[in-house]
């Protein structure tokens, strides 16, 4: 038997190659293997660039442990950390897309939660993520 988690920490029965469903199909993840598994974005040329703007989807693979940014449910950007492997899901977009799970400290307890690039609410802690935190006063 497969359990697959939505971004909200719920699970799902996925038996016999059947989907027991209690939200919406974009919600479920699924197991992958990251070194197998190919974007439909791994088709186009990718760039170095960073992200022009904190709401902008970004094609990037982030490594175990990596310190990364995510924009919580309320919209706060955290500090946190890729704390596993990534599970392939519809991303908001109806793309699919890995989802990294992170650990990150908002307003006490730590979370644990699963982001997409895709989405816009992951980036990698380098240099110009954090300028685009600062101007936008996160930082």
């Amino acid at each position: 038997m497969i359990q697959a988690q939505s971004w909200c920490r719920t699970s799902y029965k996925l038996p016999n190659g059947g989907f027991s469903i209690t939200a919406p199909l974009h919600h479920i993840l699924l197991p992958v293997d990251p070194n197998k598994w190919r974007s439909p974005l791994d088709e186009e040329e990718y760039v170095d660039n960073e992200p022009e703007d904190l709401d902008e989807t970004w094609a990037y693979r982030f490594k175990m442990n990596e310190h990364v940014w995510i924009r919580a449910r309320d919209g706060t950007w955290c500090l946190g950390y890729v704390c596993g492997q990534p599970k392939r899901g519809l991303s908001d977009l109806g793309s699919e897309g890995l989802f990294y799970p992170v650990i990150y400290t908002l307003k006490g307890p730590r979370i644990r939660n699963e982001f997409c690039p895709f989405n816009g609410d992951i980036k990698a802690d380098t240099p110009g993520v954090r300028k685009l935190l600062a101007e936008a006063g996160w930082l």
